[in-house]
């Protein structure tokens, strides 16, 4: 993902909640991305502190 401050590296996964019967619109999906390297991380890291500021 290329943003202002750099180019992030990220592990990005969803993970769905809900039986494979069930048909219904009431199933939970939990989207997560995770820094796939340091540089991300500490990208990620800085902004965060920033954004608390």
């Amino acid at each position: 993902m290329a943003t202002e401050s750099a180019v992030l590296s990220l592990l990005y996964t969803v993970t769905v909640f809900g039986a494979p019967r069930d048909v219904t619109l009431d199933e939970i999906a939990v989207e997560t991305m995770l820094p796939a390297d340091d540089a991300t991380r500490r990208t990620l890291a800085g902004m965060a502190d920033t954004a608390g500021a």
